[in-house]
């Protein structure tokens, strides 16, 4: 019977590859052994602590060992593991908190120039005076625990080799807590950028995840034993969970990280850990493969930069499609073509006006639903998530011909900036916070490499006198890095096109801002 659920997982993969290393950074190296064993401590530790089944706990690390133990410790107790962005500032901090009612979260203090301590005492001033103890937060009512691997020099934190370890909570009694997990049980919950100003908590179960990792590994990326995959793709985020780690896992294979992709460095990196494939988005391949000193690298070991097509999204657990020898009819695929749908996941495409299914070679939203796709998203109705017939309307456009799927465009306006999803009122709101904007408006205009860059448009008040940089510091403290935008113009109200009916014509803007370039 194949494994169902993450421990499961994790038990017969370490039986099988013991001493090969699950993940590789410039500094760590951890096995197979050496991840069952740490995330058995810790997953003691927080059983003593009360942590159990669907308890929420967030994981707020790079990609490094500390990251890997830490959500394998949650998951294979039963908790619901929620992976925090290493990029959020104090207010995206915040929310994400709370709306995951996060009880316990394991963090790094710091990570480049990140303050994760400072950002977590902005959120809630009394943090600073408290002492040693369980946590009373009203900003951030659910979090009773916060932990660290090293020490954070704050009283409110605790090192998790100092948390107490009860006797009783020994190997018999977490391997019948294991054993409890269920396949249906929720293991994670990512978050991503939605159709609002809110995020959404995309959840997935333990079946689904660990059905679709093992897919996506083998069919769209072909992931074997022995492999050893470099991944600039964070594990908070799926195409890093699912389609790297998870998938690695399932084979075998090892998986390669840095703090931070600087090409000169990385390329090193890759050919002195003898890197098989190259797993990310296709503006860090560019980097990479355009740099001066890419021909001197020996990347024999190497079996190429280009990986499958594949179209997907955090609903899907990663990709649901793949142009791929192993996908499908194995191809060939017509130019333009994301392939053909995993298993797991069923699609249809519908009118976007009637929502009736449309014939072949006829365009359409895309909608999915199956086995493999989200169990729903925290915080919501299922009736608002998914139709009445249980179907996911992704928001994608595309068409289906001849069993190949093409992907034409989004139907809202969120933005897909260097793979990753944005919404534009988001940016928009973090904008009008500061003194003397009387408006904002940010769309997305073409990169070859990045897919769209974030453009903002800013109308100052009247007698305000702004400029670019003054609205770049401001952002800087509210978003994360890759929601900044790359271009801020600043216009007199009356420059804005606009529609009949007095509303902005985004399509214009884009248009015009895309000239100037």
């Amino acid at each position: 019977m194949p494994v169902q659920t993450l421990p499961e997982l994790l038990r017969a993969r370490v039986a099988a590859y013991p001493d090969t290393e699950l993940l590789v950074t410039p500094t760590e190296r951890l096995t197979y052994r050496q991840a069952e064993q740490r995330s058995r401590d810790v997953a003691r530790r927080m059983l003593t602590a009360g942590i159990g089944k669907n308890t929420r706990v967030g994981v707020l690390f790079p990609n490094t060992p500390d990251w890997v133990v830490s959500w394998l410790a949650a998951t294979r107790i039963g908790a619901l593991a929620i992976p925090i962005s290493t990029y959020h500032q104090a207010p995206e901090l915040a929310r994400t908190l709370r709306h995951a009612d996060v009880n316990l979260l394991l963090m790094t203090p710091r990570h480049l120039n990140h303050d994760y301590v400072e950002r977590l005492e902005r959120v809630s001033p009394t943090l600073t005076a408290s002492g040693v103890g369980r946590l009373f937060l009203p900003e951030l009512p659910h979090l009773r625990d916060v932990w660290t691997y090293a020490a954070s020099g704050r009283a409110w934190t605790r090192v998790v080799d100092e948390v107490p370890v009860d006797d009783r909570v020994d190997d018999e009694l977490l391997r019948e807590v294991e054993s409890e997990v269920s396949p249906a049980d929720p293991v994670t919950v990512i978050y991503t950028s939605g159709s609002t100003a809110e995020p959404k908590g995309v959840i997935h179960s333990h079946g689904g995840l660990v059905r679709h990792s093992a897919r996506v590994g083998w069919l769209a990326h072909g992931i074997s034993a022995g492999d050893r995959i470099y991944t600039p793709n964070p594990f908070f985020w799926i195409g890093g969970l699912s389609s790297v780690l998870i998938a690695a896992l399932h084979a075998g294979a090892t998986v390669l990280c840095e703090p931070r992709l600087d090409p000169a460095v990385t390329l090193q990196f890759l050919e002195r850990e003898r890197a098989t494939q190259f797993l990310g988005q296709r503006h860090a391949r560019t980097a990479l493969m355009t740099h001066p000193t890419y021909a001197e690298r020996d990347l024999r070991s190497m079996r190429g930069f280009v990986h499958a097509t594949s179209l997907g999204m955090t609903e899907t657990c990663g990709g649901h499609t793949a142009a791929s020898p192993r996908a499908g009819r194995g191809g060939p695929w017509s130019d333009g073509s994301f392939g053909a749908p995993l298993p797991g996941v069923e699609h249809r495409i519908v009118d976007v006006g009637t929502g009736a299914p449309v014939a072949d070679g006829e365009p359409g939203e895309i909608c999915v639903r199956g086995e493999d796709v989200c169990a729903g998203m925290l915080k919501r109705e299922r009736s608002t998530v998914f139709d009445a017939d249980g179907w996911y309307h992704t928001g994608d456009l595309g068409r289906f011909e001849a069993g190949e799927l093409f992907f034409t465009g989004r139907l809202g306006d969120t933005l897909k900036a260097s793979g990753m999803n944005v919404t534009p009122r988001e940016v928009e709101l973090a904008i009008e916070s500061l003194e003397g904007v009387q408006q904002a408006v940010v769309v997305g205009i073409p990169h070859a490499d990045r897919g769209q860059d974030i453009a903002a448009v800013v109308v100052p008040a009247a007698g305000v006198d702004l400029d670019s940089e003054q609205v770049l510091n401001h952002l800087r403290q509210l978003l994360s890095s890759f929601k900044l935008p790359r271009h801020v113009s600043l216009f007199d109200r009356g420059e804005l096109p606009t529609l009949g009916n007095g509303k902005v014509d985004r399509k214009s803007l884009a248009e015009l801002l895309t000239t100037r370039q």
